[in-house]
């Protein structure tokens, strides 16, 4: 592939509004250009308009998997200065969502399987790509992917993550926790006779953060660096002069 169709893709890839949803109109595409070159593949889909994508070059063992995710994170438009949705070249660099986490990720492998492909290479083994969709929430295509048995004969799996050009090898395992309070509804200028729902969560999110930081402090592994504690989501109260009746939060 030219430099040209190269970017192309990358732009179309980019076009798509793959917000934790419809990865299939991005399996779509790089159908596409894998069945063009050749390239057996395989769109799955699962809920609507989602889907995974695998894909084989060579054959026999040891098998490669390399990965990548074709949904992309919720867009805020005000932080941005170009569309989100459109690839943007810019002071020899590309603007857009996706760019970065990680559609330049997921092109880059379907390219290079497709000039693999071009050159006649031999490969000793086989290339196995699973593009996956939901990465950003839940990971539901991992997921599925796994339940089908498609890592059943994977010896060795490459994510092409943004990783600052260094070759990451471990991982921090995630626990995401999902706090629900459940409180009373009152007026504002009545508070006493309410249950303040978003008052008792924050009491109960000082008191985790300060168990963690406890339980961690002066705990570092010197591969993954010290636990990170975020607090990520929270929501709670529909107007300003209501005791809130309940309020819920997630935990990463």
């Amino acid at each position: 592939m030219d430099k040209k169709k190269k970017v192309d893709l990358l732009s179309e890839l980019i076009q798509v509004k793959s917000v934790n949803g419809d990865e299939k109109d991005v399996a779509k595409i790089l159908k596409r250009e894998l069945d063009d070159a050749g390239i057996s593949n395989e769109i799955l889909p699962f809920g609507d308009n989602r889907a995974n994508l695998v894909a084989t070059l060579g054959q026999g063992h040891p098998v490669l998997a390399v990965s990548g995710h074709m949904d992309v994170v919720e867009v805020d438009k005000e932080n941005w200065d170009t569309d989100p949705f459109k690839l943007v070249e810019k002071d020899d660099m590309f603007y857009g969502r996706g760019v970065t986490d990680m559609k330049a990720g997921l092109a880059a492998l379907v390219i290079a399987m497709i000039e693999l492909k071009e050159a006649g290479t031999q490969l000793n083994g086989t290339v196995k790509l699973l593009a996956t969709g939901g990465e950003e929430v839940g990971q539901p295509g991992a997921e599925k992917l796994t339940e089908q048995g498609y890592m059943k004969d994977v010896d060795a799996l490459m994510i092409a993550e943004p990783s600052g050009y260094r070759c990451v090898y471990a991982n921090k395992g995630e626990l995401n926790i999902t706090i629900d309070s459940k409180g009373q509804a009152a007026h504002s200028s009545m508070p006493k006779a309410g249950v303040n729902a978003v008052e008792h969560l924050l009491h109960v999110l000082n008191t985790i953060e300060n168990k963690v930081k406890q339980a961690t402090d002066g705990i570092e592994n010197e591969v993954l660096g010290d636990t990170v504690f975020n607090i990520d989501v929270i929501h709670g109260g529909n107007q300003i002069n209501a005791i809130p009746a309940s309020c819920f939060h997630i935990i990463v």
